[in-house]
């Protein structure tokens, strides 16, 4: 049979154990609060790279348009023997440049919308967590040991 005072030591360890379970479960939700802000940061981040990638979209497809153009201006010069062979080789490069380039931010564009569904997932984990109810259940049951040394000490 346990001692009222061998009780009572044994109840003030679990306190002592529950207090740092407390603790650990309210860094939890400091560390949860932190990922909230860098998911946050994340998404702004992400929807600029966004709206960068669809401004260099925009201006590479005028260029490759303008380019193309010249292209077919250039072969027709060149059909009718008014340009020469290096022009039409030049305005093909441009065209093919411009064409590489639209292709590289339309990649661009793709990158950053998947880096934003991944930021927006780690938000919703980082809520998640947040929204944990761990830290109540450790204090409830930190209440239930004081309730129980209260009843030790009745004893």
């Amino acid at each position: 049979m346990v001692s009222g005072d061998d009780a009572l030591v044994n109840n003030q360890r679990q306190k002592e154990l529950q207090d740092a379970r407390i603790l650990q479960a309210d860094e939890g939700i400091r560390a949860a609060e932190a990922d909230i802000a860098a998911g946050d940061a994340g998404i702004k981040a992400a929807n600029s790279a966004i709206t960068n990638s669809r401004s260099g979209i925009d201006a590479a497809k005028a260029d490759a348009e303008r380019t193309g153009l010249e292209r077919k201006r250039q072969e027709a010069l060149f059909a009718a023997e008014s340009a020469t062979r290096q022009t039409l080789e030049q305005a093909v490069a441009n065209q093919q440049r411009f064409r590489a380039q639209l292709a590289s931010r339309e990649a661009d564009l793709t990158s950053a919308t998947a880096q934003l569904l991944s930021r927006r997932a780690d938000l919703a984990r980082a809520r998640a967590q947040l929204g944990s109810a761990e830290l109540e259940a450790q204090k409830r049951q930190r209440a239930v040991l004081d309730s129980q040394e209260l009843l030790l000490h009745a004893d």
